[in-house]
């Protein structure tokens, strides 16, 4: 398994809750539209910045994202991020598992 993540930063703060919308109305459906990703996470952290998580079968299904994402992005949101986007690529090499309730929720609510 494989992660794509992108991150940038919300100009104006006030307006987090509406990039946050557009991305998981419009982004994450793309993502779980292409083939090889098998989840897809929105993240917001701090007061201002976003982050994107897909994760993928391998590697290459991983940097395939890559294309889509910034092309949604620039059509979608990009007048609102800062234009600071970082984008990392990895290999996710463990998983934890909660056995209590809040994390069935959780999953049920991703899938």
């Amino acid at each position: 398994m494989h992660a794509l993540i992108w991150r940038d930063r919300v100009v104006d703060p006030v307006r987090r809750d509406e990039v946050t919308q557009r991305l998981e109305s419009g982004l994450l459906p793309l993502l779980h539209d292409l083939s090889g990703v098998c989840h897809s996470f929105l993240i917001t952290l701090g007061e201002a910045d976003v982050a994107c998580m897909a994760v993928c079968i391998d590697s290459s299904s991983a940097h395939a994202a890559e294309a889509p994402i910034t092309q949604w992005i620039g059509w979608h949101v990009a007048v609102l991020l800062a234009g600071e986007a970082s984008i990392a690529f990895g290999e996710i090499v463990g998983q934890g598992q909660s056995e209590g309730i809040d994390s069935c929720r959780l999953t049920s609510s991703i899938e």
